[in-house]
């Protein structure tokens, strides 16, 4: 299962809100044949986002969606040009968006090994660094290779 591909990573993006960006990815979630209810994606990030800050640390967010509106599970990552407000966990504005979406059959198993497995490659600072430094799709790709 191939959950990550260039078409699912968006460079140089000019969001100003987390719901700009929400609604940016329950678009995509529609255009790349994710998610069958644009509605029920955003819906979910926020409501998602309201229990706890998905705001991790050094710039990094990664806010997630499990529904039953989600048929093929991926990650949509955005790297923005600008920090924006997300109430991060150490307060940092949040310029690099790592989003998981998640049929919800699969919420007990895939959803929390991906979201696991980023949280592990993100405590460390040169995964960290080099996303931030990625010029492209493919050095995003080889950085996270996120194979399941």
């Amino acid at each position: 299962m191939t959950l990550l591909n260039k078409d699912t990573i968006f460079l140089n993006q000019n969001f100003s809100t987390q719901e700009e960006i929400f609604s940016f990815i329950a678009k995509v979630a529609i255009d790349l044949n994710i998610a069958d209810s644009r509605e029920d994606v955003y819906k979910d990030l926020i409501n998602r986002e309201n229990q706890g800050t998905t705001g991790m640390m050094d710039g990094f967010a990664i806010p997630h969606a499990s529904n039953n509106s989600i048929i093929n599970p991926s990650i949509i990552i955005i790297k923005n040009n600008i920090g924006i407000e997300w109430n991060a966990m150490d307060g940092q504005a949040i310029d690099f968006i790592i989003c998981l979406l998640i049929p919800s059959d699969q919420k007990s198993t895939t959803h929390l090994k991906i979201l696991k497995d980023i949280s592990k490659m993100l405590m460390h600072k040169d995964i960290r660094v080099n996303l931030h430094n990625s010029q492209n799709k493919e050095d995003i790709l080889d950085i996270l290779n996120i194979r399941y």
